[in-house]
């Protein structure tokens, strides 16, 4: 077994969660881009049905997830382990998160994605929860290369 590189010890509230996954205004411009875009298009006889059906879709877009219950608060309150204080650690030859009710590793070889996400390092294995790692302290412990250059060599970047 190789030495620690880095561990992390954290417990998310809702709010944390979502706010690592979901980084709010990026999606708020964009649906009131959408909004403005279908407002603009109202002013032509040309354009009148895309502007209401842009509209529409930024509405939907503003209402659904109070409705359904998907994404982040919804994975939150349904992964039980995310409740509990969490340490994410890894090492040279692997990855591992433990808690009081959860004892997980794995080997870099079954990284699937990773991806950056804010202060965020999100390392996602196959057969264990997902690793968050913050960067900046990462940083203070002058690891944060390694563990990416080990991401990037045994996983594939988040929608690339």
């Amino acid at each position: 077994m190789s030495g620690l590189l880095f561990q992390h010890c954290m417990k998310l509230t809702e709010g944390d969660y979502v706010a690592i996954l979901q980084p709010s205004k990026v999606r708020g411009w964009r649906i009131s881009a959408i909004i403005i875009i279908g407002i603009l298009c109202l002013f032509s006889r040309y354009t009148l049905v895309v502007g209401i059906a842009l509209i529409c879709l930024g509405i939907i877009a503003v209402v659904l997830p109070h409705l359904v219950p998907f994404g982040a608060r919804s994975n939150f309150k349904g992964h039980r382990y995310l409740h509990q204080k969490l340490t994410y650690g890894v090492m040279e030859d692997g990855l591992w998160i433990r808690g009081k009710d959860l004892d997980a590793r794995a080997s870099w070889h079954l990284l699937v994605t990773w991806r950056v996400l804010g202060d965020w390092l999100i390392l996602s294995p196959s057969g264990i929860p997902q690793i968050y790692l913050p960067i900046s302290k990462m940083k203070e412990s002058s690891v944060y290369d390694k563990i990416l250059d080990l991401a990037r060599k045994h996983g594939k970047e988040f929608g690339k």
